[in-house]
């Protein structure tokens, strides 16, 4: 009895042996995968073409951190587009540490679409007093009609496109077609900033 106890005692810890060395060959496989997909990501945040990260916001704009204002308990970030464009986000003082922005540093702006409102200037095209803090001058680059809304794409001076979702009443009131003039306004509230690795 004492014999049979001592071989199932053996045979556990050899099964034991054997899940363990699985566990560490499939340990070591997953590790040398995701060392595969790590490098590619940063290589791909390495390259000369902007990184496009799956998110659902539809926009993400690119470009380098101009100012940094800090206030009592948040900080005003403004980040300046290839074609001269500014957007200004809101961030907390921690948010602003943990991503590390300074003057100079390339940073991206994300800005869901539905947050992006379309207005249509007068003709003296002087700046629209709103307590929105951004406001993006455009050319209307495409109009894609849904049953009820439409996505209305501008693209701005340096080739950057922001794109709002609208109505479809609300594109044809303000007579929104292709080649036409329009501005994106959004909160500087609405605007999350990311940095590369």
């Amino acid at each position: 009895r004492q014999g049979r106890r001592r071989h199932h005692a053996d045979a556990a810890r050899a099964q034991a042996y054997r899940d363990l060395s699985r566990g560490r060959a499939r340990t070591s496989t997953l590790s040398r995968a995701c060392g595969r997909c790590d490098r590619r990501f940063r290589d791909g945040l390495g390259s000369d073409r902007p990184y496009r990260r799956k998110t659902s916001a539809r926009n993400q704009l690119y470009g380098t951190v101009s100012q940094i204002a800090r206030g009592t308990i948040n900080d005003e970030v403004s980040l300046t587009l290839p074609g001269g464009h500014t957007i200004v986000a809101v961030l907390t003082h921690e948010s602003t540490e943990a991503l590390g922005l300074a003057v100079g540093l390339a940073a991206f702006a994300l800005i869901k679409a539905s947050w992006v409102v379309l207005l249509v200037e007068g003709e003296s095209g002087a700046p629209l007093k709103l307590s929105a803090r951004n406001q993006l001058r455009g050319t209307v680059q495409s109009v894609k009609r849904g049953a009820v809304n439409a996505e209305v794409s501008l693209v701005l001076e340096g080739g950057a496109v922001i794109t709002a979702v609208v109505t479809n009443q609300s594109a044809e009131s303000l007579g929104l077609a292709q080649g036409a003039s329009a501005v994106a306004v959004f909160k500087a509230s609405s605007v999350i900033f990311g940095v590369k690795d």
